[in-house]
C-alpha cells in the first residue's frame, strides 16, 4: 500500500463517527490524527436516554492494506472507497489508556458499593484510569486491556458511512490471527468534520 493511499484513508477516518443505539448501548470513534478515541456509553433503556456507565479508550492506529482476506471471505458486499482492492483495510490499535465514569447515581452507587474494577471511591461523571482491571459484571468479568495492548481490526468507507469488524469469541481481534473476517451490519455514521480533539 502506498504512503499516498494510507494518507488518503487515515484522512478520510478524521471526525466523529457514531454508531446508532443498539441493545442499550451508543458506541462512538473519534479520530484525530493518529489518534482515535473510542467511547462505548451504556443506558439503562432500550432507547438509550438514561445513561448508565461510560468507557472511553484512546490510543494509537495505523491503518494498511489488508492482504489476508479474500472477497468471498467477506459477508457483506465488498464495497470500499475508490473501488480500492481488496475490499477493506486493516486498522491496528494500540491501547494508551481505558478510563470509565458512573453516569447516574444508581451507577455511582453500585460501583462504590462493588469497589468496581478494583477501584473506590467513583464520582459521578468523573473518569478513573482502569486499563488492565478486572472488572465484574452482571454477566461476568472481564478484563480491561492494558496499556500498550494491540487490537486488529478491518474497515471501509461508504460516503458518510463506516463499517468495522464484526467481533466474535474466534475472531476478537487480539492477535492478527483472530482478525475479524466478517462486517458489522450496523454501521458508524459520520456527524463531525475533523476538530478538537476532547
Amino acid at each position: 500500500m502506498g504512503y499516498g493511499l494510507t494518507l488518503l484513508l487515515v484522512q478520510l477516518l478524521q471526525g466523529t463517527w457514531v454508531q446508532p443505539c443498539q441493545q442499550s448501548m451508543v458506541r462512538k470513534e473519534i479520530f484525530h490524527e493518529s489518534s482515535v478515541r473510542f467511547v462505548e456509553t451504556k443506558f439503562l433503556d432500550e432507547n438509550c436516554e438514561q445513561g448508565f456507565l461510560e468507557f472511553s479508550s484512546d490510543g494509537q492506529f495505523m491503518v494498511r492494506k489488508l492482504e489476508s482476506l479474500e472477497p468471498s471471505e467477506i459477508s457483506v458486499a465488498p464495497e470500499s472507497i475508490e473501488q480500492l482492492d481488496p475490499p477493506g483495510h486493516s486498522m491496528d490499535f494500540t491501547f494508551q489508556s481505558v478510563r470509565l465514569r458512573p453516569l447516574s447515581e444508581a451507577a455511582l452507587q453500585w460501583m462504590n458499593q462493588q469497589s468496581f474494577c478494583g477501584k473506590t471511591q467513583w464520582r459521578l461523571m468523573e473518569f478513573q484510569n482502569v486499563s488492565g482491571q478486572k472488572c465484574e459484571f452482571p454477566g461476568g468479568n472481564i478484563r480491561v486491556p492494558a496499556e500498550g495492548e494491540k487490537r486488529y481490526g478491518i474497515f471501509r468507507i461508504e460516503e458518510e458511512l463506516l463499517y468495522l469488524g464484526r467481533l466474535s469469541p474466534e475472531a476478537d481481534g487480539t492477535s492478527p490471527e483472530k482478525r475479524p473476517k466478517t462486517w458489522d451490519s450496523l454501521p458508524y455514521q459520520k456527524v463531525s468534520v475533523p476538530g478538537i480533539f476532547f
